[in-house]
């Protein structure tokens, strides 16, 4: 004896457009989130997804990047946010190896979260990536491309010279401000980096010079007033030593701008 087939489920035909329109919103929704590998890391497959996600990431750490090199505790919300950037940033990189900017941001992110060594690698891959991009350009009559290069080039070595000071690192925290000073020497932040790097080495006038350097461009640039009168309190004091955490950064706004 055979069984009688199942019973057929009617879909009334209002309801089908409402299915359609559902299923295609669920599309839209999943292809504006990253690609995720089966452990969950987010995977860049083209261009345009490329363009995405940076803009993505950068929305996601603005407030914090804007303060890069301030002293800051992040907020619970802002760190996951650091964290979903980071590796935004880190599927850009694999993604376009030789690029500047993924590397470049992926470091400071990693250095807000708190991992110096893995922002130096970044940063100064990023760099790196620079120098050849540079060379690459070398014979290029696009002199705003070139510009372009060196001026993130500076802003990296700068973030890696803030690397250096919180991991006490002082003498190479010198050398890669002087780089980025080189590039843009009319940058407070760039001068209060290394002034703050000095203060450190305990080279006290040589520092003073830099922030009197950086003031004279901004008479109102906090990080410097702030470092003027630590110097002025050290020598006054007869240059004892220097509180480790009272010289260790320096405002990032405008590290690019006179």
């Amino acid at each position: 004896m055979s069984s009688a087939p199942p019973p057929r489920i009617a879909i009334p035909q209002w309801l089908i457009p409402i299915l359609i329109f559902a299923g295609l919103a669920g599309l839209v929704v999943l292809s504006n989130r990253p690609a995720l590998t089966p452990l969950g890391v987010p995977v860049v497959r083209d261009s345009a997804e490329y363009k995405r996600r940076s803009d993505e990431a950068l929305e996601l750490c603005r407030g914090p990047l804007e303060k890069f090199g301030d002293v800051q505790e992040l907020t619970d919300d802002q760190r996951k946010d650091v964290e979903q950037a980071y590796k935004l940033y880190d599927a850009m990189f694999r993604y376009n190896p030789v690029a500047v900017e993924p590397p470049f941001q992926a470091g400071r992110c990693a250095y807000l979260l708190g991992d110096l060594r893995e922002a130096e690698d970044l940063i100064t891959q990023s760099i790196y990536n620079s120098e050849q991009g540079l060379k690459q350009n070398a014979q290029s009559s696009d002199k705003t491309t070139v510009r372009n290069i060196q001026l993130t080039r500076a802003e990296a070595q700068y973030s890696l010279g803030l690397v250096y000071i919180q991991a006490e690192l002082y003498e190479k925290a010198v050398g890669e401000f002087d780089a980025a000073i080189e590039t843009v020497p009319n940058s407070p932040a760039y001068l209060a980096g290394r002034a703050s790097a000095l203060i450190q080495l305990r080279k006290l006038p040589e520092a003073m010079r830099d922030v009197a350097t950086a003031l004279a461009l901004d008479p109102k640039h906090t990080r410097s007033l702030q470092l003027a009168k630590l110097i002025d309190a050290e020598l006054k004091a007869g240059g004892s030593s220097a509180g480790g955490s009272s010289a260790g950064g320096g405002s990032s706004g405008g590290g690019n701008a006179p």
